[in-house]
């Protein structure tokens, strides 16, 4: 079995690391969207489950 060549390797692991660089974006980019999107809901039902759990009548948690 034959091994690449140094220039063909080099260019696959050029390849992987702009493939990477994409998808690391792409996720940042989705993850943007829900967080802007739905963040202060997302938070509000936390804030209820904490409380929830923390079940002390005289005392609320905040978020702030």
């Amino acid at each position: 079995m034959k091994s690449m060549p140094n220039k063909k390797k080099r260019k696959q692991k050029g390849q992987t690391i702009i493939e990477f660089i994409l998808l690391l974006a792409t996720l940042v980019g989705i993850s943007f969207f829900f967080y802007a999107t739905f963040g202060k809901q997302m938070s509000s039902l936390w804030l209820r489950i904490a409380n929830q759990i923390y079940d002390n009548p005289n005392k609320k948690l905040e978020i702030e």
